[in-house]
């Protein structure tokens, strides 16, 4: 197959643009990083890399990385079997999802909070945790071992149960397992397939 040479020129030309504009840096152990696993990557709100290693946080800040090691026994434990994930909520805190295991880090003092089940209760959740979300508003939502699924309002301070664990709504479509928040709709997604939609405003 011939390739006609004004396509190809077009393609070298975007080719060599690309590479122009964009400058890409292998970082590994050697500039600092704990592990080469790498586990997730996000943006802190103050700019810096947040690097989640199969160790440990890493924070990079352009020319060097902060480690953030945990103490292993004082972890918030829960029955969390899904994908890893952070948030970061209104008050400069990374929540940090892991198998089996919940962690906060405080950005403001560099610090693990282990006091979980204290900033549960803040939030109106007194039953261990089975998984939390934190949406784009920085609202918190939470379901509890018993399936009980509820949501707080950060800006009101209002706590809502959306779901009780043993509601015919939790028996036929489940629990659910990711959301993403669009505007003034939070979309949910449940176990089942089924796809529910929030509306923040109603």
């Amino acid at each position: 197959m011939r390739i006609p040479t004004s396509i190809l020129v077009l393609f070298l030309s975007i080719s060599s643009l690309a590479a122009n504009q964009y400058k890409f840096r292998l970082i590994d152990v050697i500039d600092g990083l704990s592990d080469n696993q790498i586990r997730g990557l996000s943006i802190t709100p103050d700019g810096r890399i947040a690097v989640r290693t199969a160790s440990i946080m890493n924070i990079y800040n352009g020319a060097t990385f902060e480690h953030f090691p945990y103490n292993k026994k004082q972890k918030y434990g829960w029955d969390y079997n899904r994908p890893t994930k952070e948030y970061y909520d209104n008050e400069g805190r990374i929540w940090m999802k892991e198998l089996g295991y919940l962690l906060l880090l405080d950005l403001n003092t560099n610090q693990f909070n282990y006091n979980i089940s204290e900033e549960l209760a803040a939030h109106g959740i007194t039953k261990h945790l089975k998984n939390l979300f934190i949406d784009d508003s920085k609202n918190y939502w939470f379901l509890t071992d018993d399936d009980t699924f509820s949501f707080y309002d950060i800006t009101r301070g209002e706590h809502i149960t959306i779901e009780d664990g043993q509601s015919e709504f939790t028996k036929l479509h489940g629990i659910p397992v990711e959301l993403a928040q669009y505007k003034n709709l939070c979309w949910i997604v449940y176990d089942s397939g089924l796809i529910r939609c929030w509306d923040y405003t109603s």
